[in-house]
């Protein structure tokens, strides 16, 4: 009996054994698994492989494969892990994996969107031999030309190409410039002309005559001509200069007989007339010709008057329609599978049309919100305040900016949607920046002493900048009234809206400071052609029709153009109403000035100022 005591307790040990699963052990995979899975596009799961070989190596080696998983994780697209990674590596990779370890995370952060931290890693060449040399002005020149600097990306890749292959320096100079080409006529002449004759001044030179595409082909010879004849040892092939030739031959397409479909009679006639009439001004400041001519047709306010004139402008023998303007005409028009001629719509469908020879032009205040977004985040911005009016355009605007804003990874602190009917902002701002917070904590205080103690309400410090969104009576409001409430050192951001498009020093003198987007035709006048000028100051007095005229504008000049900005889509035209640019959905996109108002007039920040802070 004493025996069998002793052996139970080795029975239940062994029978507990029996029912309970060994667990297996875990393959680390070696470096060669790793590498076929890269080599076969699986690169999530050679991410993993890599940091299981790094679990069980030496420190050292741990290092390189971790860098060898942040790689695969950047193909991969998988951006948040690759960082983490590339954090968790940060002062700690042996000296021989250093250059290695930079560029990657110049690579990394440049898929994020941060061109700051790209500089930062590429303050200094990370390789001696040419692959790499290339490969850290390449990084650079991305970098600036994501901050908006073109001139120094130009110089960047200028630089990159003495260290690049034969086979790779036509891409390069077509990088060159897709960078300069951003830049608009007038910055180009004004940039280059202090720079000595040079490999840089010789590119903005080409450039600034590429972007005179409208030319006929015999003035675009005798300018490129006079260009070889100024830079005889210039490094631009002779490939790629002949390109501007044939571009200009092929591409540009003059419209003989244009119908222009407006709704000129119903709710939008007053709009639809400051269109026509600014298309029209355009269109005899060109110089009308014989043979040439603009047919104009009432579309009303139902889909069939729309469907019916689009039909018999067809039928009438128009190479190129432009039209029509109101939101429900142009959802109307895409729903047609095709388009004989190319055809203009002047605004937006609510979703993405691509059929072919339907392209859309519109002054979205949305893109405006998104470009306000864009500026303050260059500007080195991280949290916001949002300020808009409780109305559907409002809503519009702050939703185009929080989206803009949050894929840049940028924070909302607070929100507010206003009134825009009333006069006194006074309980938004107390709620919006903290001070009904300081306020209640100073009652506190004075409750807890028995005492009244002196006391100043303090705004919250965890922001950067505020972006309103508002029409000139409430912007005239309420910045002062964020002033008043302790607020007057916070930067105020804000589209076209708040200003209106009339000098008044007086009524605008407490919006000093305020930043804001608008069209050369309202901040820019020597921009402008004079006959254009005077035909747009004659034609509207109304700063909103005033606007619509130079829609009727540049719709006009963008007309003959679309071919190009179509297949070019680094190319931009300067128009009255921005810098034009056609996207993914043939919608052409507008970049428009930054200006600035001091002592209450508006101050135009020029390109050669870069990003500026207030």
């Amino acid at each position: 009996m004493r025996r069998l005591l002793l052996l139970l307790p080795l029975a239940l040990l062994l029978a507990a054994c029996a029912g309970t699963p060994v667990p297996e052990r875990t393959e680390v995979p070696d470096a060669r698994v790793a590498e076929r899975q890269l080599a076969a596009g699986e690169f999530e799961a050679a991410a993993r492989s890599w940091l299981q070989l790094a679990s069980q190596a030496e420190p050292d080696r741990a290092a390189g494969y971790r860098l060898d998983a942040a790689e695969a994780w950047l193909h991969a697209d998988r951006l948040d892990e690759a960082a983490a990674l590339i954090d968790a590596l940060a002062g700690r990779v042996p000296v021989e994996l250093e250059r290695r370890f930079r560029t990657l995370a110049a690579r990394v952060a440049l898929a994020r969107n941060q061109p700051d931290q790209v500089l930062r890693h590429m303050a200094r060449p990370t390789a001696a031999d040419a692959e790499g040399i290339a490969e850290y002005h390449s990084l650079r020149a991305d970098a600036y030309d994501l901050l908006g600097n073109h001139l120094e990306a130009a110089r960047e890749r200028i630089e990159a190409e003495a260290y690049l292959p034969p086979e790779a320096v036509l891409a390069n100079q077509q990088r060159i410039w897709q960078s300069l080409s951003k830049l608009t006529l007038p910055a180009l002449d004004m940039l280059a002309s202090p720079l000595p004759r040079g490999t840089l001044r010789g590119w903005m030179e080409l450039t600034a005559i590429g972007k005179q595409f409208q030319l006929p082909a015999d003035e675009m010879r005798m300018l490129i001509a006079e260009w070889r004849r100024d830079n005889p040892d210039h490094v631009a092939r002779e490939a790629f200069v002949d390109a501007l030739l044939q571009r200009n031959r092929e591409m540009v397409h003059a419209s003989s007989r244009i119908a222009l479909l407006l709704p000129l009679t119903g709710r939008f006639a007053q709009a639809a007339a400051a269109v026509r009439d600014g298309f029209m001004a355009a269109y005899y400041a060109e110089g009308a010709t014989e043979g040439r001519g603009v047919r104009i047709y009432d579309v009303g306010e139902t889909p069939a008057q729309l469907v019916d004139a689009y039909e018999r402008a067809i039928g009438e023998g128009v190479d190129a329609v432009v039209g029509p303007l109101s939101k429900a005409h142009v959802a109307g028009l895409t729903t047609r599978t095709e388009f004989p001629v190319p055809t203009l719509a002047l605004n937006f469908s609510d979703g993405p049309s691509r059929t072919k020879n339907l392209y859309q032009f519109s002054l979205a205040p949305e893109d405006e919100a998104q470009q306000v977004a864009e500026r303050a985040w260059l500007a080195g911005y991280s949290r916001a305040l949002v300020l808009v009016p409780a109305t559907e355009w409002g809503r519009r605007i702050h939703e185009a900016f929080v989206s803009r804003w949050g894929q840049f990874g940028g924070a909302v602190a607070a929100e507010t949607f206003y009134d825009p009917q009333q006069n006194d902002f006074s309980s938004e701002l107390t709620a919006m920046l903290n001070l009904d917070q300081s306020t209640a904590r100073n009652r506190a205080v004075r409750r807890a002493l028995g005492r009244t103690v002196e006391f100043t309400p303090r705004r919250r410090q965890d922001v950067d900048f505020v972006f309103l969104a508002a029409f000139p009576r409430q912007a005239r409001l309420i910045r002062p009234q964020l002033k008043f409430h302790h607020a007057a050192d916070l930067p105020v951001y804000g589209t076209s809206h708040l200003y209106s498009g009339t000098p008044s020093p007086n009524q605008d003198l407490d919006m000093d400071g305020t930043l804001f987007v608008d069209m050369p035709w309202v901040v820019d006048g020597e921009a402008i052609p004079q006959p254009l000028r005077q035909a747009g100051d004659i034609l509207a007095e109304d700063n909103e029709v005033r606007r619509l005229v130079a829609l009727g504008i540049d719709a006009y000049r963008v007309l003959p153009m679309l071919r190009v900005l179509e297949h070019y889509p680094h190319e931009r035209l300067d128009g009255v109403t921005g810098t034009l640019r056609l996207d993914e959905d043939r919608r052409i996109r507008r970049q428009l000035l930054w200006a600035r108002i001091r002592n209450g007039l508006p101050r135009v920040i020029r390109e050669d100022e870069g990003v500026m802070a207030p």
